[in-house]
């Protein structure tokens, strides 16, 4: 594998650590900023000094691959979803094997057409319409006359500009609310969803596939905050090996069929309904923003090595996809949050969090000095701690030590009780 390279398109969120990991292997990798605006916005995220080259690309597909023939590149990955459609545009000129099915690439990045695929697989998927015009949205809604209703873009993240709305009141306002915000990653919202709000439990899927073939990494449960916007409260990694996950992992592989996920990694949101389990969303790219020891710790892998795995040594990956997994202990991953904007003073809550015995690690999105903005999103959350215990009963009790620590920046508390989650 000498001069071999690994690309990176948009290499924010969890995917900071594909570099560093395919640099243990000895292979380099390139980083590319999929746009300028992009690039604006999320440079300093990215440490230069772990790439070979990093390059801007400028909207111009033939001068980007006379860069980069120089190269032999063994596969091409996305951080986040700004990078997807550049990603399976490069992987497919480049005539990689390691890449997704590009006649169903727009279906994994546009949620309109992404669950009207998973439709037409006749597979579970929520009742939706899309349009621009604001007239037409309130009409499907008025005339469907069930609420709630979700609204979101149709390319969007980290729940940025997606809304729960409780009347048709509501939708009109936050029809406008969406279409006067940029998407996460600065781009105008002009094409808007209205969805079926399901009912039931959250999960999501954390998958790494190779020739089409799926091996489930991680089952997340997932609680959110009831209010307008579906905030992140906490999720839980759950023992999938169990035989009441089975029917979500059939649903989860039928539909990365479905929507083309031949090869790497993937995250399928899903709502498991009284009619079964039903899709929210899948994005072709890591499970963001998560500390990667909360997986090891639990099973002992993790979604990214995996994706190292399937790439270089695909024989072994292969031999381990059916393997079943051996769980011990429990791993959950929590959002810390504002209720109000000021400027951060004090630290002092995350060094209290340290002190935990199940502590893991935190992600910190502010500096003391900073205005600290009310959490409607990722983007504007406080951070995220990690937990990890042997024990169930230890766990949640530090999890439940943190929102009474936490209570004097949230002021609202979802109504999920913390005994429901599946063991």
């Amino acid at each position: 594998m000498n001069n071999s390279i690994i690309i990176i398109i948009d290499g924010i969120s969890t995917a900071v650590g594909y570099a560093p990991a395919f640099k243990s292997y000895g292979i380099d990798c390139i980083h590319i900023y999929s746009s300028k605006t992009f690039k604006d916005k999320f440079s300093h995220l990215i440490k230069a000094e772990d790439y070979t080259f990093v390059f801007e690309y400028e909207n111009d597909l033939s001068f980007l691959l006379t860069q980069l023939k120089q190269f032999h590149i063994l596969a091409v990955l996305s951080g986040v979803e700004s990078g997807s459609e550049l990603k399976d545009k490069l992987s497919e000129r480049l005539g990689l094997q390691y890449r997704n099915d590009a006649s169903t690439s727009e279906a994994r990045y546009h949620k309109y057409i992404m669950t009207q695929t998973v439709n037409e697989h006749e597979l579970l998927a929520p009742e939706q319409f899309t349009s621009t015009n604001k007239d037409e949205l309130l009409y499907w809604i008025k005339n469907r006359n069930v609420f709630p209703i979700i609204l979101k873009p149709t390319n969007s993240a980290g729940v940025t500009g997606v809304f729960r709305c409780n009347s048709l009141k509501e939708a009109e306002h936050y029809i406008d609310t969406i279409k006067d915000m940029k998407s996460y990653f600065g781009v105008s919202n002009n094409m808007i969803v209205a969805q079926e709000c399901l009912q039931g439990q959250e999960y999501i899927v954390d998958a790494v596939s190779l020739d089409g073939m799926h091996r489930i990494i991680n089952i997340w449960e997932v609680y959110r905050e009831e209010g307008s916007s579906p905030l992140l409260d906490g999720m839980i990694i759950v023992d999938h090996s169990q035989d009441k996950f089975q029917p979500i992992i059939n649903y989860a592989k039928q539909v990365f069929d479905a929507l083309g996920v031949r090869n790497g990694p993937s995250h399928l949101e899903l709502m498991q309904t009284a009619k079964g389990p039903c899709i929210v969303e899948l994005n072709a790219r890591l499970h963001g923003s998560l500390d990667l020891k909360l997986s090891t710790l639990v099973n002992g892998y993790d979604q990214l090595h995996c994706v190292v795995e399937s790439i270089l040594c695909p024989y072994h990956f292969k031999h381990n996809i059916n393997q079943p997994p051996i769980f011990h202990g429990f791993s959950v991953h929590l959002l810390i949050r504002s209720a109000k904007q000021e400027c951060l003073t004090s630290l002092d809550i995350w060094e209290q969090f340290a002190k935990f015995k199940t502590y893991v690690g935190c992600k910190v999105n502010y500096q003391i000095g900073q205005q600290v903005k009310v959490t409607r999103d990722l983007t504007t959350a406080l951070g995220s701690v990690a937990l990890y215990s042997e024990s169930y009963d230890e766990l949640l009790t530090d999890w439940k030590r943190i929102r009474v620590l936490e209570h004097f920046t949230v002021e609202h508390r979802s109504n999920w009780q913390h005994s429901n989650i599946s063991i």
